[in-house]
């Protein structure tokens, strides 16, 4: 079963922890990361970090069944993991790196943000969301980025792959925990963007899985809007 670090753990780790490379030197995966940023973001505007996820994300963007606290309803229709299952239950001891529990639809509504369709606006926000900050050539070493491809660029929280042997610039962001790994790829230009999410087994491997989606979204950026002529 996968646990996850408290508040108090992480805080208790950052007393003591000693920096291992120059800040901006070094780029690595970290859920610790994103936790403290969470506890940041709340200790800033003074209100618990649940209540901006609300206030910020799932309220306005829709996202009806996206929560750290599944209610029994929810908890019935979650898909049950073959290995390393955790318990339904809260997960807000990972606040700020994961755990939230949702859905397809829901993941639709907020991936739509960033694209543009007949039926939704990408967010006037959304280039601002994905401005890529740090080239990789700034970097001494970066661990933990390259699962799905190199990772050429990253952003606030997004990797972006560039373009390679015929595949277009990929904004990816790969995930996992509590029996379950995902991936989300977009390329937002061609206004095309796939999420996954796959139950962990002894057979899973996580490449396998992002190759896939990769290969998706590339196939998708060739294809041409249909133009029917009018009778």
């Amino acid at each position: 079963m996968f646990v996850w670090p408290t508040r108090e753990q992480r805080w208790k780790y950052l007393s003591t922890a000693k920096l291992k490379a120059a800040p901006g030197s070094q780029a690595a995966y970290s859920n610790l990361a994103f936790d403290l940023l969470a506890d940041a973001l709340a200790n800033a505007s003074g209100k618990p970090y649940t209540q901006l996820f609300e206030e910020q994300i799932t309220r306005p963007l829709g996202m009806k069944d996206t929560t750290y606290t599944p209610s029994p309803d929810q908890c019935r229709r979650l898909m049950v993991a073959e290995r390393g299952a955790s318990p339904c239950n809260n997960t807000l001891a990972a606040i700020g790196s994961g755990g939230v529990y949702s859905t397809p639809g829901d993941m639709m509504r907020w991936m739509q943000q960033y694209l543009s369709s007949d039926f939704y606006q990408r967010s006037n926000q959304a280039d601002r969301m994905q401005t890529l900050i740090y080239p990789r050539a700034q970097f001494t070493k970066v661990i933990g980025m390259d699962v799905p491809g190199k990772a050429d660029a990253l952003g606030l929280g997004w990797v972006y792959m560039a373009p390679k042997e015929g595949r277009p610039g990929i904004i990816q962001k790969t995930g996992g925990g509590g029996g379950f790994i995902t991936y989300m790829a977009m390329i937002p230009q061609k206004n095309i963007g796939a999420f996954v999410v796959v139950t962990r087994s002894p057979l899973t491997r996580f490449k396998n899985m992002s190759d896939g989606i990769n290969d998706l979204v590339t196939e998708l950026s060739g294809n041409k809007p249909l133009v029917i002529p009018a009778s």
